[in-house]
């Protein structure tokens, strides 16, 4: 990083950015940081509050370069917690932006929902609409808008025979692609971490960053028509909406976070889409 962007990040700081908050939920809000009197198409988001390895410096350099942040908060969580019926369900809020995405990770998490129809679809409507909220501040998701989503992800993956946790590694992605996965279309294996990895929408991205030696995972365009992939990831409405979306993933942690790595890509993302 050259010496006047560090100072430049340092001078826009301002530690925290504007709460707003859901209204039929208060204690769910998204934290906004934004260049001031600048007008965007670019907007970055964080939908699991405990994956939060890079959210600092991205703050800083969205307030100094362009483009809007969003964090989504509530209790430091990686899931939201919805009061429904004076009951609370959890859901994964990156799986809230269609309404089959949003009823299948709430029968997931909470299995009792499925005994009571009426009950899951106030949930389903409760999420989506946690959903609508997100995306009435990202532009409607109009037409031209560029989503970069920022995840963390563990170390390895489930059954990888290495005590790893979790879903997110290129090794785990090449195993349901050769598997026959549908919503993958190509993989890169670059030069990082298995757990490092853009996971994108657009073959220009794909090509760019496969020259930086990054690794990659194109997402299948037929994610937006085929019903069985519809998870109600931001990645998929994308797909629907036809819209360019790159997620930032890194591996955290508790004595290896790979901050130096994601901060790179977040350079890397802000050179490709120029917010």
């Amino acid at each position: 990083m050259n010496i006047l962007l560090t100072a430049l990040l340092s001078l826009s700081w301002s530690g925290a950015g504007e709460r707003l908050p859901f209204p039929d939920q208060p204690d769910i809000q998204l934290e906004r940081f934004q260049h001031t009197g600048r007008s965007t198409r670019v907007f970055f988001l964080a939908p699991h509050e405990n994956e939060n390895v890079v959210n600092d410096y991205l703050a800083k350099k969205v307030q100094a370069e362009g483009g809007v942040f969003l964090i989504l908060r509530q209790r430091g969580e990686r899931h939201l917690f919805l009061n429904v019926a004076e009951q609370e369900y959890e859901v994964d809020p990156n799986r809230i932006f269609t309404p089959a995405g949003a009823e299948s990770s709430l029968r997931r998490e909470n299995p009792e929902l499925a005994q009571d129809a009426a009950l899951l679809q106030q949930a389903v409507a409760k999420a989506v609409a946690v959903g609508d909220f997100i995306k009435r501040h990202m532009n409607d998701l109009r037409r031209g808008t560029v989503i970069i989503a920022v995840h963390n992800n563990t170390d390895g993956f489930d059954d990888d025979g290495k005590d790893g946790v979790g879903t997110v590694s290129m090794v785990r992605y090449q195993k349901k692609l050769d598997g026959g996965a549908g919503y993958i279309k190509r993989l890169h294996h670059g030069t990082h971490d298995e757990d490092d990895l853009f996971f994108i929408t657009e073959k220009r991205d794909f090509r760019k960053l496969r020259r930086l030696g990054y690794n990659l995972v194109l997402q299948h365009p037929r994610v937006a028509d085929d019903p069985d992939e519809d998870d109600g990831s931001l990645s998929v409405l994308a797909e629907m909406r036809n819209l360019r979306y790159l997620n930032i993933e890194a591996q955290r942690r508790e004595d290896c976070d790979h901050w130096d790595v994601q901060q790179k890509m977040v350079d890397q993302v802000f050179k490709l889409v120029r917010p």
